[in-house]
């Protein structure tokens, strides 16, 4: 048997110093780890890690307060536009339960990212607050303005003659003061007390300076009376005639004398009478539709 010497004085080398811990499987730069699995005869070793992997740092784990940071200002931006800032307050609620969730986690050490979970949450907090500010002050403004519509629609009815107490009927297409038809000379009163007549067509021989008589036909004049007895003021400035001839529709003539549409208010309890001039094709048969006022009055018919 050799001994070290032995072969040290054989080869003329230095013999290796003994280590005890290379023969117990302490690994070499080029082998396996320990517990790692051992390659195939002729492959290279399986590169490892030198014992298992470690965990992220709880610092590091800050997903919610990111996410709740993100969610504060996309509702803080979204919060001033008025309708929209619905699905806005909607967002920062979302942002401040991840953000006072991630502040828990925070607090315990299981999370990070506490500044930022405190800033989402104090961002989405404050788009909470401006939603629900900016949509009542819209709604009060929308509604105010609604009103102040109203109130001038009402008034511009009243200024045209309309009763708004009757505006109810109205809108339910019951006729308060319902139409009909008459003939000329005739006189129909309406419910409210108006009494309307209109004379007999007249031929009349326009002037030289007259409008509306290029065309066929022959010139004709009428008188429309007006009762008032409403006991209000009543404005006959939108009455204004539709005259139909053969079954045809008549054209205006303006002439010197011819009224066409007053200018004067009718008081409670007086008339008013007016002319008015048409081209008609056949002076025998003649219709005339007035509508007294806008929505409360039906048509009038005048036939021959």
């Amino acid at each position: 048997m050799s001994t070290p010497s032995d072969d040290a004085q054989t080869t003329g080398q230095p013999a290796a110093p003994f280590s005890p811990a290379t023969d117990h499987g302490t690994p070499t730069p080029y082998g396996n780890p320990p517990g790692a699995p051992t390659p195939p005869p002729g492959q290279p070793p399986v590169p490892g890690s030198y014992g298992p992997q470690q965990p992220r740092p709880a610092a590091e784990r800050r997903g919610l307060a990111i996410t709740a940071l993100v969610l504060g200002i996309v509702a803080l931006l979204g919060c001033w536009i008025p309708f929209l800032n619905i699905g806005s307050a909607v967002v920062g609620i979302v942002g401040v339960v991840l953000g006072i969730v991630a502040i828990v986690k925070a607090s315990r050490g299981t999370g990070g990212g506490k500044v930022m979970a405190i800033v989402g949450t104090a961002l989405s907090a404050l788009a909470i607050v401006l939603s629900i500010v900016i949509s009542v002050a819209t709604a009060a403004f929308v509604t105010a303005t609604v009103e102040e519509q109203s109130d001038v629609i009402e008034q511009s009815l009243q200024d045209a003659g309309v009763d708004p107490q009757d505006l109810e009927a109205i809108a339910s297409g019951e006729a308060t003061n319902a139409g009909g038809v008459v003939g000329f000379t005739e006189t129909y009163t309406y419910a409210d007390g108006l009494a309307i007549s209109v004379s007999a067509p007249e031929e009349f021989t326009p002037g030289e300076y007259a409008v509306g008589v290029e065309g066929e036909g022959t010139p004709v004049v009428f008188e429309v009376t007006i009762e008032n007895g409403t006991g209000a003021v009543f404005d006959p400035s939108l009455m204004y005639p539709v005259v139909a001839s053969a079954g045809t529709e008549s054209e205006a003539v303006y002439d010197d004398g011819i009224d066409m549409l007053p200018s004067s208010k009718v008081q409670p309890d007086k008339s008013l009478t007016y002319t008015v001039a048409y081209m008609v094709a056949d002076p025998s048969d003649v219709q005339v539709d007035l509508e007294p006022g806008f929505l409360e009055y039906d048509t009038l018919t005048v036939t021959s």
